[in-house]
């Protein structure tokens, strides 16, 4: 699409340079940022109140920026730079070793909270032709999971672009949608400090998922100079902030205590509301498969000790992505709550590939300009390493405790405050 864009654009109206530099570059470079994680907004909001949610959202927004910058300053320090293919090389290549399984678990974990997503959007399509109960259920998580299967078999990372430019034009205009459809103003019940700890840390999570884009941004960054990555990447944060910050806010304003971790299910009955669930189960199916790439192309490498790219007519790659659609969908099926799996998978897996990592590798690259001017680090450099890196670790340590506190209470009660 942006391509095609660039293409219609007279060279007139809009220079070669300029037009890679606005439908490309910064296209691509917000695409990391801006996807399904601002459909999970309001529900921050909810979970930490409305000044509590819009700090936090802050807070993490800046941390995440700079933990990008860092990590990719980091890399850019390294003499084989350009050979940096995924997110695992640099600290591979720097500490001599890597253990992608962090990345798997994050994978298995945050499909599992898609499709949980998927499910309860789809109930509510049912729900408009009649079909409730634990029939819907089944439906709700076997339909999307079969009509994708042929899209999760798609193996190229060129073949993903098209299915991520679908989904995220269907997730924008499901959001213009219900920007539309809001009762603004409705609910008078908005508290804006978080009930509890346990409420704070379940939107901690969320809020850190919701910033982490540094996974997908390799190939991203190697696709144009440094410096001007780190300019649009300031943007592009400032921009995801600005509309993740605007979506929560009007949700919450709208239902208040009542507002669920898929908004969907909030929304007042009517036509508005079936028509948002059928774009967000269009758009599912495009997200699908786009979950399922990276976490089967690891899993070819690290199960099946692949080093190459497997071939469509492979077999056991081909029954490794059926097995692992149907252990996620029935996983999905047993813990079907989106807001408490989001927050699990965001302060386990981001919180250490978005903030651990990072910090770590900002604290050698700070060594190497100290070496470089023959000093120590700064009094503030320590300030700033290890502050991040303590924010990390608590963002893990506490994160994953009580959001597995939370999860177990949800499953032995079978209520759950996310809906």
């Amino acid at each position: 699409m942006p391509l095609v864009i660039m293409k219609i654009i007279p060279d007139q109206v809009l220079s070669q340079e300029h037009k890679k530099l606005f439908f490309a570059d910064f296209s691509n470079t917000m695409r990391s940022f801006f996807h399904t994680n601002v459909l999970s907004m309001p529900f921050v909001l909810r979970e930490a109140g409305l000044v509590g949610g819009i700090l936090l959202m802050l807070f993490v927004a800046c941390t995440s920026e700079y933990a990008t910058e860092a990590y990719f300053g980091a890399k850019n320090q390294m003499r084989d730079a350009d050979k940096v293919v995924l997110y695992g090389d640099v600290p591979r290549m720097i500490w001599g070793d890597w253990f992608p399984m962090l990345n798997m678990f994050y994978g298995v974990s945050h499909l599992i909270g898609f499709l949980a997503f998927t499910s309860s959007n789809s109930k509510v399509l049912l729900a408009a032709l009649g079909l409730t109960g634990g029939g819907a259920t089944a439906v709700s998580l076997i339909v999307p999971s079969v009509i994708a299967l042929p899209l999760v078999f798609v193996k190229r990372e060129r073949h993903q672009q098209p299915l991520a430019i679908i989904s995220n034009m269907l997730v924008l205009t499901s959001v213009v949608m219900m920007f539309v459809y809001f009762p603004y103003g409705k609910n008078t019940e908005i508290p804006l400090w978080p009930s509890s700890p346990s409420n704070f840390f379940t939107a901690l999570g969320v809020t850190v998922y919701a910033f982490t884009g540094i996974g997908s941004c390799i190939p991203i960054e190697r696709s144009m100079p440094p410096q001007r990555y780190v300019v649009l990447l300031r943007v592009a944060i400032g921009v995801t902030f600005t509309l993740l910050l605007a979506f929560g806010v009007c949700g919450y304003v709208s239902y208040g205590t009542s507002t669920c971790s898929v908004m969907t299910v909030s929304l007042q009955t009517g036509r508005m509301k079936t028509a948002v669930s059928s774009v967000l189960f269009i758009a599912s199916l495009a997200i699908i498969p786009q979950q399922t790439f990276p976490l089967c192309e690891l899993c070819d490498r690290r199960l099946l000790g692949y080093r190459r790219v497997t071939r469509y007519w492979e077999w056991q790659p081909n029954v490794m992505r059926v097995c692992m659609l149907i252990a996620c969908a029935f996983a999905a099926w047993v813990v079907p709550y989106y807001g408490l799996m989001l927050s699990i998978s965001g302060a386990f897996g981001c919180g250490i590939i978005g903030i651990v990592v990072p910090a770590a590798l900002d604290y050698i690259r700070r060594r190497r300009w100290g070496l470089c001017e023959g000093r120590h680090l700064y009094w503030w450099e320590y300030v700033i390493v290890f502050g991040l890196g303590g924010y990390g670790c608590a963002v893990v340590v506490i994160g994953i405790s009580f959001g597995l506190y939370n999860l177990w209470i949800t499953i032995q009660t079978n209520t759950t405050t996310g809906c």
